[in-house]
This record gives structure tokens, sequence and C-alpha cells, in this order.
């Protein structure tokens, strides 16, 4: 009852823009059902108290460990921070959302407010995707070498394509705003012209080393995540690859300083002293979710990496944990919520008269990528649920905290650089010699 209240609560609240018509009567208007926001916080309630209760049994087994098991005490108390972290999240992602919308608070906005708020949705919707993960991972679904290498490669190829897509179409509004500056002055005599004149060479020298510096951080990224796959935080922390990954680092790091702080105002000098339109709200959930999908990845890989060195792991390397996201209800409420947004967004787009371009913007919006995972996964876990298969045990798999943080600071450095980076990329690519033609 609890958790259908708290779902309530948030499915009923009231937003702070209200309806004019009746404004102007001097009421506000009635509050209506947000099924999405219900179901989901229902869910997410449900899923939070289960990982408080995993957090308190895990803690429970590692005070109870021997000196002689002191690699698998550390890997439970690092299981139980990382499942008190992720609770916290939701929590307060969940919070953060039900004061605004009872209109405790208002958020700060930015200049560009397209994608909507970070934390309080892909924030809140990331947190839930990582417990269903979680669970999923500790049920071990076996699937063939072929299978898994297919759709590894249609995920990877998808997540490149959306990747592409973002980086080059968020840079064309600053390549529009550049040729409507650089048309307008070029009225003025050339000796009083704020733009250069640019060269077909130099055109190719932003766009190649732009280039090039992107490819390098996709190829350590690549090289990284791979070897966090093989051999866990251990893979990446190796002198070789960390030298390796540091080089690369300080160059792109070097063409991003170049290009924002030399290059850009030199070509484009209405730009200078332009910052982000986003406020210092919506750069600490960029920040937070970075974070999380950072800490997310290498757990995966620590587990991974560790699941075959713990097959023939003592009786004490398995604990039984209580339902968090293997909970059915919970399952039912999250798939049902995620097709609910599905739909009401292809809804909204099919009644649109410019349906063909928002067909082509709803594919690209994150939203419905988080939407997609979370039913995904949650059809997934209720399967395994039918087989008998979840819920199943937590296998602690030894770590050594130090290469933990180690590679979550390179990983993290590595997502540091690759922003501007790529933004920089983006456009110095809608400035390549071809836009000529």
């Amino acid at each position: 009852m609890l958790f259908a209240a708290i779902g309530l609560s948030m499915g009923t609240s009231r937003r702070f823009s209200t309806d004019p018509d009746y404004s102007n009567l001097g009421f506000d208007p009635p509050p209506s059902v947000n099924w999405f926001n219900a179901l989901l916080g229902a869910a997410s309630a449900a899923v939070v108290w289960g990982l408080i209760q995993q957090v308190r049994v895990i803690r429970r087994h590692a005070n109870a460990a021997t000196d002689e098991f002191a690699p698998r005490r550390t890997a439970a108390r690092l299981e139980a921070a990382l499942r008190l972290l992720l609770a916290a999240v939701i929590a307060g992602c969940m919070a953060v959302q039900l004061l605004t919308m009872r209109r405790f608070f208002a958020l700060p906005e930015g200049a560009f407010y397209y994608f909507g708020d970070v934390v309080t949705q892909y924030l809140w919707w990331f947190g839930i995707f990582v417990a269903l993960t979680d669970a999923l991972m500790r049920a071990k679904p076996r699937s063939t070498e072929r299978r898994r290498f297919v759709i590894g490669g249609v995920l990877w190829f998808c997540m490149l394509g959306v990747a592409a897509y973002v980086v080059i179409d968020l840079s064309f509004i600053p390549y529009l705003t550049y040729t409507s500056t650089r048309s307008i002055d070029s009225f003025h005599e050339p000796s009083i012209s704020r733009y250069p004149v640019m060269t077909s060479g130099d055109e190719w020298l932003l766009f190649g080393t732009g280039l090039l510096a992107a490819t390098a951080i996709v190829g350590i990224a690549t090289f990284n995540f791979r070897a966090m796959k093989v051999r866990g935080p251990g893979g990446v922390c190796q002198p070789r690859s960390i030298a390796i990954t540091v080089v690369i680092l300080i160059a792109a790091s070097g063409y991003a300083f170049w290009f924002h702080a030399l290059a850009r105002n030199h070509y484009a000098p209405d730009f200078e002293g332009v910052g982000f339109g986003a406020s210092w709200w919506h750069h600490a959930g960029g920040v937070s979710l970075a974070a999380a999908w950072v800490t997310y990845l290498i757990y995966r890989g620590w587990h991974a990496a560790g699941e075959r060195l713990t097959l023939n792991a003592p009786p004490q390397a398995f604990l039984d944990l209580p339902l968090a996201a293997e909970n059915l209800v919970a399952l039912t409420l999250i798939s049902v919520a995620a097709i609910i947004h599905i739909v009401q967004e292809a809804w909204h787009t099919y009644g649109n008269a410019s349906a063909q371009s928002d067909v082509a913007g709803l594919l690209f919006q994150p939203a419905t990528y988080f939407m997609a995972a979370l039913l995904i996964r949650s059809v997934q876990l209720m399967r395994l649920r039918w087989k008998g298969v979840a819920p199943a045990p937590l296998i602690l798999v030894p770590v050594k905290l130090r290469e933990f943080a180690a590679s979550w600071l390179l990983l993290a450095a590595i997502l540091a650089v690759a922003v501007p980076t790529f933004a920089a990329f983006g456009f110095s690519f809608w400035l390549g010699p071809w836009y000529r033609w």
C-alpha cells in the first residue's frame, strides 16, 4: 500500500504551468493521473526498498567473514555500497521530481530545455535499468556465442549511429549561426571583415584534426572496454594500457583546447565568450549520469571477468538476497509504464501534421531508447521468473578496491575528454570543405 501511495502521489501531482482556461476562472485545473509516473514511481519505491534489504543482508555477511576471506569481504562491502548508492540515486530523483511537481520549488532552466531534465528523467530511468540489469546478471541467462555476437554488433551499431547523429545534429545549430553571421559580415570591406578568408587547406586541417582526435577517443575507449570485459578492472589498470590511454588523452585534450580556445574564436569571433546554454542543474545532472554510467560499466566488467573464477568457489561465495528488481509486481509495473510511454509518444507523433519528421526525431530521442531498454529488461526478467531461473543468488567476486577506483578514474577521464573533443569535431564537420559544394 505504501508503494501504491507513492506512485499515486507522483502520478497525480500538478505541474507548475496552469491551464489558462482554468486560471482565468480563478482556480487551478483538477489533477489528472499520469499513469506512467504513477506506475514507475510505485515500482521504483519497491525496488529501493528491496535494495535496502539486500544491503542489510550483504553487510551482515561481510561482518561475519573471517580474515582469510578478506578479498571476499571487500567485495561484499563494495556490493553493499553500490546498492546503497543506487537506492539513493533512485530515491533522490523521485524526491526531486515529486517536490517540483508539488510546487515546493522550481528547477532552473537553461537556454535550451528541449530534451527535458536529466536528473528527474534520465538518471531515474537509468537507475531502474541498472537494478534490472543486476538482477539479470545474477540470473545468468545462457546464450550461444553467435547470438551474443549478433546482438552485441547490432547494439554497438545503433549506439554509434545515435552518437553520430547527436554530435552532428547538435553542432548544426552553431554552424548555422556561424554561416549567418559570416554572411552578414561579408558585406563589409575585406580590410575590416572580422572573418578571415578560409582556404580549402584551412578547412581540411580543421576537419582532419577533429576526425583524428575523435577516432583516437573511440579507439582507446573500445580498447579499455574490451580489457574490462576480459580481465575486469585489472585489465584496465595494466601499466601499458594506462600509458597508451594517457598519451591519447593528452593529445585529444590538446586538440580540444586548441580548437575551443584558439581556432574557433579565430574563425568565428562571434562565439568568443559564449558558454553552454544549459543551467548548473543540467550540468550537475549530466555529470551524475556520466558517473553512474562509468560505475555501471565497471560493475558489469568486474562480474563478467570474475564469473569464470568463481564457478568453483566454496559455498560461502553465493549469497541469497531479498527481492528488489526481481519482484514480479515491480517488473509488471515497469513494463506497463514503458509501454504507456512509448504508445503515448507514438500517438502524439502520429497525430502531428509533420509526422514524417517527428517520427525521425522520435527514433533519436533518448527517452525512446530508455523505455525500450526498460521494457526489454523487465520482459527478460519475467521470462526468467517464469522458467524458475530468477531470482538468483549473488556471487561475491573478489575485487581489489585500488584497481576498481583506478579503472573508474581512467574511464571517467576518457569520457570527460570525449565531450569537448566530439563537440569540436561536430563543428569542424559542418565547417568542412564540402560545404562550398
